[in-house]
């Protein structure tokens, strides 16, 4: 069975073979998973499209590229890279252009002490037991906006319960664990709203579900 373990600081690590089989049956390559897929940058082909007539070759195709970098690279340093790496790119006759859809530069975020604490209760008080704290890479260029607007970083909450499927060709969403998401907001915003640290909210549910 795939494992996880806790290292210093309370964060669980998973190794390969629990991401494996966290993936449900979508392709992982390689080893050293948890790092890559929180920690390290990746470039993903979301969109390939190209099209002709009868039997001959298309005349223009595009494609659609993801690329995500960890903090402390300069997206507009990586943009450039790419921009050179293109240039004169294909045989002759061929005209190679690049769009830009977005730019974000990449922010690491670690909740303090209390925060967390706050968030733990919450989703204990909600799931009746307490979350595993994970690592988690994405692309959400709102959260760098919100840091420099508010000088502080938002809390993200991984709400996704193991019986869900999301951001997948079968995408489908487990509605009970949907229930105990809202039910941790709730929870967690009415722990930090009152300040009241002698409350133990993890000791009541604040709507019965079954």
């Amino acid at each position: 069975m795939g494992q996880w373990r806790y290292a210093d600081g309370g964060v669980c690590y998973r190794d390969d073979e629990a991401i494996a089989r966290a993936a449900g049956g979508r392709a992982v390559v390689g080893a050293d998973l948890d790092r890559r897929i929180t920690l390290g940058a990746s470039m993903t082909l979301t969109r390939l499209s190209a099209g002709g007539q009868g039997g001959s070759g298309p005349g223009r195709c595009s494609a659609r590229v993801d690329i995500r970098l960890p903090p402390g690279i300069d997206p507009h340093h990586v943009l450039a890279s790419v921009r050179a790496g293109l240039s004169g790119f294909g045989p002759v006759g061929v005209r190679t252009t690049l769009s830009v859809v977005g730019l974000a530069t990449g922010v690491l975020t670690v909740p303090p002490p209390g925060v967390m604490s706050a968030a733990v209760a919450a989703a204990h008080a909600a799931f009746g037991r307490p979350p595993a704290i994970v690592r988690s890479g994405g692309t959400i260029p709102a959260v760098g906006v919100l840091i420099e607007a508010f000088d502080r970083s938002p809390l993200l909450l991984g709400l996704g319960s193991p019986g869900s499927g999301a951001h997948g060709p079968d995408e489908f969403m487990d509605l009970l664990g949907w229930f105990r998401s809202i039910e941790t907001c709730i929870a967690l915003l009415t722990f930090v709203s009152t300040r009241d640290r002698s409350n133990d909210i993890t000791r009541r549910r604040l709507v019965a579900l079954p």
